[in-house]
Protein backbone atom coordinates (compact mmCIF):
# COMPACT_ATOMS: atom_id res chain seq x y z
CA UNK A 1 0.00 0.00 0.00
CA UNK A 2 1.43 3.59 -0.78
CA UNK A 3 -0.66 6.09 1.16
CA UNK A 4 -0.09 9.64 -0.42
CA UNK A 5 -0.38 12.76 1.84
CA UNK A 6 -0.86 16.41 -0.45
CA UNK A 7 0.00 18.96 1.98
CA UNK A 8 -1.82 22.56 1.22
CA UNK A 9 -3.81 21.08 -1.61
CA UNK A 10 -5.93 24.46 -2.47
CA UNK A 11 -7.12 24.18 -5.51
CA UNK A 12 -4.96 21.20 -6.92
CA UNK A 13 -7.53 19.27 -7.53
CA UNK A 14 -6.28 18.08 -11.03
CA UNK A 15 -2.79 17.21 -9.19
CA UNK A 16 -4.77 15.26 -6.40
CA UNK A 17 -6.92 13.34 -9.29
CA UNK A 18 -3.30 12.34 -10.86
CA UNK A 19 -2.21 11.06 -8.30
CA UNK A 20 -5.61 8.77 -7.42
CA UNK A 21 -5.46 7.48 -11.25
CA UNK A 22 -1.67 6.62 -10.54
CA UNK A 23 -2.45 4.33 -7.53
CA UNK A 24 -5.41 2.97 -9.63
CA UNK A 25 -3.20 2.25 -12.44
CA UNK A 26 -0.69 0.07 -10.55
CA UNK A 27 -3.74 -2.10 -8.52
CA UNK A 28 -2.33 -0.61 -5.53
CA UNK A 29 -4.76 -0.08 -2.35
CA UNK A 30 -3.27 2.85 -1.67
CA UNK A 31 -5.18 6.66 -1.11
CA UNK A 32 -4.58 9.90 -1.57
CA UNK A 33 -4.89 12.04 1.77
CA UNK A 34 -5.28 15.80 1.17
CA UNK A 35 -4.59 18.34 4.10
CA UNK A 36 -5.57 22.49 4.47
CA UNK A 37 -5.72 24.95 6.53
CA UNK A 38 -9.42 25.75 5.66
CA UNK A 39 -12.27 23.31 4.88
CA UNK A 40 -13.32 25.18 2.03
CA UNK A 41 -10.21 24.18 -0.45
CA UNK A 42 -11.56 22.24 -3.30
CA UNK A 43 -8.93 19.70 -3.51
CA UNK A 44 -10.10 18.34 -0.18
CA UNK A 45 -13.56 16.85 -1.60
CA UNK A 46 -11.03 15.19 -4.60
CA UNK A 47 -8.94 13.18 -1.78
CA UNK A 48 -9.86 10.00 -0.57
CA UNK A 49 -10.21 11.81 2.67
CA UNK A 50 -8.87 14.57 4.28
CA UNK A 51 -8.00 16.72 7.38
CA UNK A 52 -7.64 20.48 8.30
CA UNK A 53 -4.27 21.73 10.11
CA UNK A 54 -2.18 24.61 11.54
CA UNK A 55 -0.61 26.72 9.68
CA UNK A 56 3.26 25.28 8.82
CA UNK A 57 4.54 28.34 11.06
CA UNK A 58 2.65 26.86 13.77
CA UNK A 59 4.44 24.91 16.57
CA UNK A 60 2.39 22.29 16.35
CA UNK A 61 2.86 21.22 12.95
CA UNK A 62 5.63 18.83 12.55
CA UNK A 63 3.59 16.81 15.38
CA UNK A 64 -0.06 17.29 13.45
CA UNK A 65 1.83 15.97 10.00
CA UNK A 66 3.36 12.91 12.00
CA UNK A 67 0.23 12.08 13.57
CA UNK A 68 -1.89 12.14 10.40
CA UNK A 69 1.35 9.98 8.79
CA UNK A 70 0.66 7.60 11.41
CA UNK A 71 -3.20 7.25 11.15
CA UNK A 72 -3.33 6.86 7.40
CA UNK A 73 0.22 4.94 6.86
CA UNK A 74 1.41 7.87 4.75
CA UNK A 75 4.62 6.48 2.58
CA UNK A 76 5.48 10.00 0.51
CA UNK A 77 4.10 13.21 1.16
CA UNK A 78 4.41 15.83 -1.50
CA UNK A 79 4.47 19.31 -0.65
CA UNK A 80 2.65 22.01 -3.04
CA UNK A 81 3.66 25.34 -1.32
CA UNK A 82 7.25 27.35 -0.79
CA UNK A 83 7.17 27.80 2.91
CA UNK A 84 6.34 23.98 3.30
CA UNK A 85 9.69 23.00 1.47
CA UNK A 86 12.20 25.09 3.39
CA UNK A 87 10.25 23.71 6.34
CA UNK A 88 10.38 19.72 5.78
CA UNK A 89 13.43 19.56 3.92
CA UNK A 90 14.30 20.48 7.48
CA UNK A 91 12.94 17.32 8.94
CA UNK A 92 14.01 14.52 6.08
CA UNK A 93 15.78 12.25 8.62
CA UNK A 94 12.66 12.86 11.47
CA UNK A 95 10.09 11.44 8.68
CA UNK A 96 12.31 8.62 7.45
CA UNK A 97 12.35 7.60 10.65
CA UNK A 98 8.82 6.54 10.85
CA UNK A 99 8.83 5.14 7.18
CA UNK A 100 7.47 8.07 5.00
CA UNK A 101 9.53 9.88 2.01
CA UNK A 102 9.45 13.09 1.65
CA UNK A 103 9.40 14.26 -2.06
CA UNK A 104 11.45 17.63 -1.29
CA UNK A 105 14.85 18.63 -2.52
CA UNK A 106 17.44 19.37 -0.21
CA UNK A 107 17.33 21.87 2.64
CA UNK A 108 20.27 24.17 0.87
CA UNK A 109 18.33 23.98 -2.16
CA UNK A 110 15.17 25.10 -0.81
CA UNK A 111 16.40 27.80 1.01
CA UNK A 112 18.26 29.75 -2.53
CA UNK A 113 15.11 28.90 -4.22
CA UNK A 114 13.29 30.35 -1.48
CA UNK A 115 14.66 33.64 -1.60
CA UNK A 116 14.86 35.51 -5.15
CA UNK A 117 17.60 37.22 -4.45
CA UNK A 118 19.70 33.94 -3.58
CA UNK A 119 18.46 32.50 -6.90
CA UNK A 120 19.57 35.29 -9.04
CA UNK A 121 23.44 35.33 -7.48
CA UNK A 122 22.74 31.28 -7.97
CA UNK A 123 22.43 31.99 -11.77
CA UNK A 124 25.30 34.78 -11.74
CA UNK A 125 27.52 32.35 -10.17
CA UNK A 126 27.00 29.47 -11.91
CA UNK A 127 26.94 31.81 -15.57
CA UNK A 128 23.08 31.47 -16.16
CA UNK A 129 21.56 34.07 -17.77
CA UNK A 130 19.22 36.13 -15.38
CA UNK A 131 17.74 39.39 -15.75
CA UNK A 132 20.15 42.30 -13.96
CA UNK A 133 19.92 43.26 -10.33
CA UNK A 134 19.84 46.97 -9.51
CA UNK A 135 20.83 48.34 -5.78
CA UNK A 136 18.12 50.84 -4.77
CA UNK A 137 20.73 53.69 -5.69
CA UNK A 138 21.07 52.37 -8.85
CA UNK A 139 17.99 52.16 -9.62
CA UNK A 140 17.33 56.01 -9.20
CA UNK A 141 19.94 56.70 -11.04
CA UNK A 142 18.80 54.94 -14.66
CA UNK A 143 17.42 57.55 -17.27
CA UNK A 144 14.16 57.40 -18.49
CA UNK A 145 14.57 54.86 -21.57
CA UNK A 146 15.78 52.44 -19.34
CA UNK A 147 12.58 51.69 -17.40
CA UNK A 148 10.44 49.59 -16.98
CA UNK A 149 11.63 47.48 -14.12
CA UNK A 150 10.14 44.90 -12.36
CA UNK A 151 10.24 44.80 -8.11
CA UNK A 152 9.15 41.84 -6.29
CA UNK A 153 9.50 40.40 -2.93
CA UNK A 154 12.83 38.65 -1.84
CA UNK A 155 10.20 35.99 -0.07
CA UNK A 156 7.34 35.46 -2.19
CA UNK A 157 5.25 33.07 -5.00
CA UNK A 158 2.09 32.86 -6.63
CA UNK A 159 3.09 36.79 -8.78
CA UNK A 160 2.24 38.00 -5.32
CA UNK A 161 3.69 41.63 -5.00
CA UNK A 162 5.65 41.71 -8.22
CA UNK A 163 5.07 45.25 -9.79
CA UNK A 164 6.09 46.41 -13.27
CA UNK A 165 7.61 49.98 -12.56
CA UNK A 166 6.68 51.84 -15.61
CA UNK A 167 8.96 55.19 -14.26
CA UNK A 168 10.90 56.96 -11.70
CA UNK A 169 7.90 58.16 -10.08
CA UNK A 170 6.61 54.93 -9.64
CA UNK A 171 9.93 53.23 -8.59
CA UNK A 172 10.40 55.83 -5.96
CA UNK A 173 6.43 55.06 -4.59
CA UNK A 174 7.37 51.30 -4.06
CA UNK A 175 10.35 52.58 -2.88
CA UNK A 176 8.65 53.86 0.07
CA UNK A 177 5.84 51.59 0.70
CA UNK A 178 7.28 48.09 0.59
CA UNK A 179 10.31 46.24 2.45
CA UNK A 180 12.31 43.44 1.36
CA UNK A 181 12.17 43.54 -2.38
CA UNK A 182 14.27 43.00 -5.09
CA UNK A 183 14.79 44.91 -8.11
CA UNK A 184 15.99 43.38 -11.45
CA UNK A 185 15.51 44.47 -15.46
CA UNK A 186 11.88 44.47 -17.32
CA UNK A 187 12.73 41.04 -19.71
CA UNK A 188 10.68 41.26 -22.66
CA UNK A 189 9.92 38.19 -24.82
CA UNK A 190 7.77 35.03 -24.56
CA UNK A 191 7.75 33.27 -21.13
CA UNK A 192 8.15 29.70 -20.26
CA UNK A 193 7.71 27.24 -17.40
CA UNK A 194 9.10 24.17 -17.76
CA UNK A 195 8.66 21.17 -15.50
CA UNK A 196 10.98 19.04 -14.74
CA UNK A 197 11.54 15.76 -13.09
CA UNK A 198 14.43 14.25 -11.38
CA UNK A 199 14.07 10.57 -9.98
CA UNK A 200 15.13 8.72 -6.95
CA UNK A 201 18.36 8.54 -7.71
CA UNK A 202 19.03 12.19 -8.72
CA UNK A 203 18.69 11.67 -12.44
CA UNK A 204 17.39 14.68 -14.84
CA UNK A 205 14.80 12.19 -16.74
CA UNK A 206 12.28 14.81 -18.38
CA UNK A 207 11.83 17.92 -18.98
CA UNK A 208 8.66 20.00 -20.62
CA UNK A 209 8.54 23.48 -21.88
CA UNK A 210 5.04 25.70 -21.47
CA UNK A 211 4.59 28.27 -23.24
CA UNK A 212 2.75 30.76 -21.02
CA UNK A 213 0.12 32.78 -23.09
CA UNK A 214 -2.08 34.04 -20.26
CA UNK A 215 -1.84 34.41 -16.40
CA UNK A 216 -4.61 35.12 -13.77
CA UNK A 217 -3.85 35.56 -9.90
CA UNK A 218 -0.58 34.70 -10.79
CA UNK A 219 -0.78 30.94 -12.03
CA UNK A 220 -1.22 30.52 -15.73
CA UNK A 221 -4.90 30.29 -17.09
CA UNK A 222 -3.67 29.08 -20.81
CA UNK A 223 -0.56 27.84 -22.02
CA UNK A 224 0.81 25.57 -24.57
CA UNK A 225 3.54 22.84 -24.83
CA UNK A 226 7.24 23.37 -26.88
CA UNK A 227 9.77 21.15 -27.75
CA UNK A 228 11.79 23.93 -27.83
CA UNK A 229 15.35 22.10 -27.62
CA UNK A 230 17.11 25.15 -26.79
CA UNK A 231 15.06 25.37 -23.36
CA UNK A 232 15.02 21.66 -22.64
CA UNK A 233 18.76 21.18 -23.20
CA UNK A 234 19.56 24.44 -20.77
CA UNK A 235 17.15 22.96 -17.94
CA UNK A 236 18.88 19.61 -18.15
CA UNK A 237 21.94 22.02 -17.58
CA UNK A 238 20.66 24.26 -14.69
CA UNK A 239 18.92 21.53 -12.50
CA UNK A 240 21.97 19.12 -13.20
CA UNK A 241 24.06 22.19 -11.21
CA UNK A 242 21.49 21.67 -8.41
CA UNK A 243 23.21 18.13 -6.42
CA UNK A 244 20.18 17.59 -4.50
CA UNK A 245 17.26 18.15 -6.26
CA UNK A 246 14.45 15.76 -6.35
CA UNK A 247 10.99 14.97 -8.09
CA UNK A 248 9.00 17.84 -9.98
CA UNK A 249 11.41 20.93 -10.37
CA UNK A 250 9.92 24.12 -11.85
CA UNK A 251 11.97 26.60 -13.95
CA UNK A 252 10.76 29.80 -15.33
CA UNK A 253 12.48 31.40 -18.51
CA UNK A 254 11.91 34.15 -21.20
CA UNK A 255 12.87 33.73 -24.46
CA UNK A 256 14.13 36.98 -25.81
CA UNK A 257 13.48 39.15 -28.65
CA UNK A 258 17.08 38.53 -29.57
CA UNK A 259 16.40 34.92 -29.33
CA UNK A 260 18.55 34.45 -26.17
CA UNK A 261 17.69 32.53 -23.36
CA UNK A 262 16.92 34.33 -19.54
CA UNK A 263 16.15 32.60 -16.51
CA UNK A 264 13.80 34.15 -14.09
CA UNK A 265 12.88 31.34 -11.03
CA UNK A 266 13.58 27.57 -9.88
CA UNK A 267 10.78 26.38 -8.00
CA UNK A 268 11.45 22.52 -6.52
CA UNK A 269 7.78 21.64 -6.21
CA UNK A 270 5.09 20.92 -8.57
CA UNK A 271 4.09 24.14 -10.59
CA UNK A 272 0.47 25.17 -11.14
CA UNK A 273 0.14 24.37 -14.50
CA UNK A 274 1.60 21.06 -14.69
CA UNK A 275 -1.51 19.40 -14.93
CA UNK A 276 -0.75 20.04 -18.89
CA UNK A 277 2.32 18.37 -19.18
CA UNK A 278 1.11 15.46 -17.57
CA UNK A 279 -1.34 15.96 -19.86
CA UNK A 280 1.11 15.48 -22.61
CA UNK A 281 2.25 12.31 -21.19
CA UNK A 282 4.76 13.47 -18.72
CA UNK A 283 2.87 11.93 -16.20
CA UNK A 284 5.38 12.73 -12.93
CA UNK A 285 2.46 11.19 -10.47
CA UNK A 286 2.59 8.07 -12.30
CA UNK A 287 6.37 7.87 -12.60
CA UNK A 288 6.46 8.94 -8.68
CA UNK A 289 4.42 5.90 -7.92
CA UNK A 290 6.62 3.73 -9.35
CA UNK A 291 9.46 4.17 -7.74
CA UNK A 292 7.78 4.34 -4.77
CA UNK A 293 7.15 0.88 -5.11
CA UNK A 294 10.78 -0.31 -6.45
CA UNK A 295 9.33 -0.43 -9.95
CA UNK A 296 12.03 1.25 -13.48
CA UNK A 297 11.12 3.53 -15.11
CA UNK A 298 11.33 4.04 -18.97
CA UNK A 299 14.52 5.19 -20.39
CA UNK A 300 13.06 7.27 -22.74
CA UNK A 301 10.90 9.70 -20.70
CA UNK A 302 11.91 12.89 -22.57
CA UNK A 303 10.65 11.66 -25.99
CA UNK A 304 7.05 10.03 -24.57
CA UNK A 305 5.16 13.85 -24.48
CA UNK A 306 3.00 15.91 -26.88
CA UNK A 307 4.00 18.72 -28.59
CA UNK A 308 1.96 22.01 -28.98
CA UNK A 309 -0.32 20.53 -26.85
CA UNK A 310 -2.87 24.01 -25.22
CA UNK A 311 -4.41 24.32 -22.00
CA UNK A 312 -7.67 26.52 -21.59
CA UNK A 313 -8.29 26.56 -17.85
CA UNK A 314 -12.02 27.57 -16.51
CA UNK A 315 -13.69 27.83 -13.76
CA UNK A 316 -15.54 24.57 -12.19
CA UNK A 317 -17.82 23.74 -8.97
CA UNK A 318 -17.38 21.46 -6.12
CA UNK A 319 -21.06 21.41 -4.85
CA UNK A 320 -21.25 20.05 -1.22
CA UNK A 321 -24.22 19.21 0.89
CA UNK A 322 -24.30 20.10 4.51
CA UNK A 323 -21.31 22.63 5.06
CA UNK A 324 -20.24 23.12 8.44
CA UNK A 325 -20.20 27.34 8.94
CA UNK A 326 -17.54 26.61 11.82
Amino acid sequence: MSNILITSAGRRVSLVKLFKSALQLHKTSGKVIAIDMTKSAPALYVADNFRIVCSVHDKNYLGTIKKICCDFDIKLIVPTIDTELVFLSQHKEYFQEIGVKLLVSGFATNIIFFDKLKTANFFLKNKIPCPRIYSKSDALSLASNEFPLIIKPIQGSAGNGVFKVKNKHELIFYLENYKDIIIQEFIDGEEFTIDAYVDFNGNVRCAVPRRRLEVRSGEVSKSVTSANQMIIDYSYKVINLIKDSLGPITLQCFLKNDGDLCFIEINPRFGGGFPLSAAAGANFPEWIIRELNDLALDNNLQEIWKDKLAMLRYDAEILLDNFPEN
